[in-house]
């Protein structure tokens, strides 16, 4: 069942086309309190304090891909109690980082995959709807192996010279699990390969052909190093050719590039691998990655 965006927060990332989704879903309770203030207890004496906790429930369709924006559809319960100038900050963070950070942290990178602030005025009953946009990293920022989960936290609305002031109660933090893709793109290959000619083997792991979009192919070549950024074509490259998705199995292919006899073996040289469109280009940064070699004699 396909769930409508939720229209009562707003993203701190555009929305956009988006690879995978996260559906999340709750329950309610309790009014407002006044302005400022840190929270009151969630629940009174004698309540069953397990029932009023927050929550998050998670229904994982897809891993995230920390190289392509993906929109967590998220519907938080329990969150009694969030006055007004407070808000709740959900974000998507590592499992394990326990820290409660003074300001929070706008940023997109390895350890904050994305996030977004549901002010007080928009948690009706305890709970609140609303989309992160997960943000999109560039090549070399991602390292695999991390955990993950959908997080929060209370901040302050008002912004000073510093940033955005989070609270020190830990009633409202709680965390979720989700799937991140585990595995960095990857090209194992002969870094030392003949300048007499002929070809190298290239071995790509990683590469998970959902993430290449429909119609789209990655396009292998060799570089003289120094010649464009890392991981992308220079305009005379030594060798050139492309992989359709259906040569790529669970994310792993095997191919040969040829190259021209009598290349430089004082120079270096790059390998990579990038996603093209249909059109001729760039379709995505998911998937680009770029090795360094050199020629022998």
């Amino acid at each position: 069942m396909r769930l409508e965006p939720f229209k009562n927060a707003k993203s701190s990332l555009p929305s956009r086309r988006l690879a995978c989704a996260l559906a999340l879903t709750g329950v309610a309770s309790l009014p407002l309190t006044p302005a400022l203030a840190e929270p009151e207890p969630l629940n009174g004496p004698g309540d069953d304090t397990q029932s009023f906790l927050p929550k998050l429930n998670l229904s994982l369709t897809e891993n995230v891909n920390p190289y392509i924006p993906c929109t967590i559809y998220v519907e938080g319960t329990r969150f009694y109690g969030v006055q007004h100038g407070q808000r709740v900050s959900v974000y998507v963070g590592l499992t394990e980082d326990t820290s409660k950070p003074e300001y929070f942290p706008e940023t997109i990178n390895d350890t904050h995959l994305g996030f977004v602030h549901v002010p007080a005025e928009r948690i009706e009953d305890g709970a609140f709807k609303t989309e992160l946009v997960t943000g999109q990293l560039w090549y070399g920022q991602y390292r695999a192996g991390l955990e993950y989960a959908v997080k929060t936290m209370i901040s302050y609305a008002e912004s000073t010279e510093e940033g955005h002031r989070t609270s020190e109660t830990t009633k409202y933090d709680t965390q979720t699990p989700i799937t991140v893709l585990t595995e960095s793109p990857r090209l194992d290959f002969d870094k030392n390969p003949s300048a007499a000619g002929g070809s190298i083997t290239v071995r790509g792991t990683g590469f998970e052909s959902r993430y290449i979009p429909a119609g789209a192919r990655l396009r292998l070549f060799i570089n003289r190093a120094g010649l464009g950024e890392p991981g992308q074509l220079a305009p005379d490259p030594v060798s050139l050719i492309t992989v359709g998705p259906e040569k790529i199995n669970n994310g792993a292919f095997e191919v040969n590039i040829p190259y021209v006899s009598g290349l430089d073996t004082t120079k270096k040289y790059t390998l990579g691998v990038q996603i093209m469109s249909k059109t001729g280009t760039l379709a995505n940064d998911a998937l680009t990655t770029a090795e360094t070699f050199m020629f022998t004699a």
